[in-house]
């Protein structure tokens, strides 16, 4: 268990800051580096340097994800705190927590005999952020488009945990739903809901149907040979992870109504994710 009193939390979105203020509201003194603080919250110091937090604070909180490009923290204020930099300060007191963790995060952490633990390999976690990030795609796609969801058609690309999280809040809100996946289990699985499926490799066939399109799948496949085929009102909510599985360019080109929608978990439920994430790391945290 840490010996320090201070928990450091670092980068990320609107998630972070409100960790900090559950935080301080436990009588945990906090410092902040790269987290957006408009708001001042009693016991949150905001640190001036990642060398001056890694002294201070044993248990060391990041964003999810941890980063996007491999090379800086991700951090909606700060895009240049250096992942080297703050690799270089671990030592075996710290306990360093993310999402998504850098393989190098963790050689380094294994290397100095610290400990870590990453956020999105804990199920219950990753189920209540799939459901977070469920209703932050709806609410994208409802402000891209002009129509109601209700009665609209509705293709979901993938079939994994955040795409079954929308498939069955779109269901509810009668929507048709159709899945395409190339996975045959991951085709019945959806049957099994009463949901349409087919293989990914024939929504060509039935792309002009569509009102609503959704990707959840992290490589290109929303091609400009489909995006012609697509009608020109549809709107298109890409979920995957950095760069998404649409070509934009051709988007603009078409007039397509297309969004890459990352991180929506703190961008629309920033406080219920947060206690999310702080009850699943109680027993990290000083008392």
């Amino acid at each position: 268990m840490s010996m320090s009193n201070h928990v450091a939390v670092i980068g990320g979105d609107k998630r972070q800051f409100y960790m900090c203020k559950l935080l301080s509201e436990d009588n945990i003194m906090v410092d902040s580096f790269g987290v957006d603080m408009k708001e001042a919250v009693l016991d949150v110091t905001i640190a001036e340097s990642i060398e001056q937090i890694m002294e201070l604070c044993d248990v060391i909180i990041g964003p999810i994800p941890f980063s996007r490009d491999g090379i800086h923290f991700f951090s909606n204020v700060n895009p240049n705190i250096a992942l080297n930099e703050f690799n270089r300060f671990i030592r075996s007191n710290h306990i360093i927590i993310g999402g998504n963790m850098n393989d190098k995060i963790i050689d380094r952490v294994k290397e100095q005999n610290g400990r870590y633990f990453d956020f999105m390999k804990e199920d219950s976690i990753a189920v209540k952020n799939a459901i977070a990030t469920a209703e932050g795609t709806i609410a994208e796609a409802i402000k891209l488009s002009d129509i109601n969801l209700y009665e609209s058609k509705c293709l979901i690309l993938g079939y994994g945990r955040c795409a079954k999280a929308l498939a069955a809040r779109l269901k509810s809100l009668g929507a048709n739903v159709t899945i395409a996946a190339r996975n045959r289990e991951q085709r019945l699985l959806a049957r099994n809901e009463s949901l349409e499926a087919i293989n990914l490799k024939d929504i060509h066939i039935k792309l002009p149907e569509f009102d609503f399109i959704f990707n959840s799948i992290p490589a290109m496949i929303l091609t400009a040979q489909w995006l012609q085929l697509c009608k020109q009102e549809a709107v298109i909510v890409d979920i995957a992870s950095k760069p998404g599985g649409t070509d934009f360019e051709e988007c603009k080109r078409l007039g397509l109504k297309a969004t890459l929608s990352l991180g929506l978990p703190g961008k629309y439920s920033p406080r219920t994710s947060a206690e999310i994430l702080i009850q699943s790391i109680r027993h990290l945290l000083p008392h």
